[in-house]
């Protein structure tokens, strides 16, 4: 049971973390509207693309990953009952989502540090829009790579979890 209060209380801090703070300057929360999504009451109301996103951070480890994350990996690809080639492959996928979402963010605060620097509100925009792209990416190179069971596997798993979220945005995003 702490176990699973402990990956609902992670998704929800993910949503949050990965949704407000890395995707907005940091003032001006107090002024933009909040509100939450809660996946176990609307789950359809959390979009697709957001809830991959979550689940590529949460699940995705990188080359450099430690046991406790290859643990959780684990776990969560065993859940999903795939063959031991689709897990292969989802590893595999995961690890590249996890080493470009890094170099992306990397990029971006980057920028954002260089433009605050000069006193000006870094444009978000083109991060938000890339990021969207990787998760799509993402998306796709895994329906290149699993079995037909693996793909409905793998998606009916994302969606389930789309009702142990609750999704927090500040000003309109996610």
């Amino acid at each position: 049971m702490v176990h699973r209060k402990m990956i609902i209380a992670t998704w929800v801090a993910i949503a949050f973390a990965v949704g407000t703070s890395a995707q907005s300057p940091p003032h001006h929360h107090a002024l933009e509207s909040h509100s939450i999504v809660d996946g176990s009451q609307r789950p359809d109301l959390i979009p697709d693309s957001t809830m991959y996103r979550l689940f590529f951070l949460t699940v995705s480890t990188g080359p450099n990953n430690t046991e406790q994350e290859r643990e959780r990996q684990a776990a969560r690809l065993t859940a999903m009952k795939l063959s031991g080639t689709d897990r292969v492959q989802v590893m595999m996928v995961l690890s590249d989502f996890k080493t470009r979402y890094k170099n992306l963010v990397a990029r971006y605060n980057e920028y954002a540090t260089e433009t605050l620097k000069q006193n000006a509100e870094p444009d978000n925009r083109i991060f938000l829009q890339q990021q969207e792209d990787l998760v799509q990416s993402t998306r796709d190179a895994l329906n290149r790579v699993l079995s037909v069971s693996g793909k409905l596997s793998f998606d009916a798993y994302v969606q389930n979890e789309k009702k142990r979220v609750q999704l927090h945005t500040i000003g309109g995003q996610q």
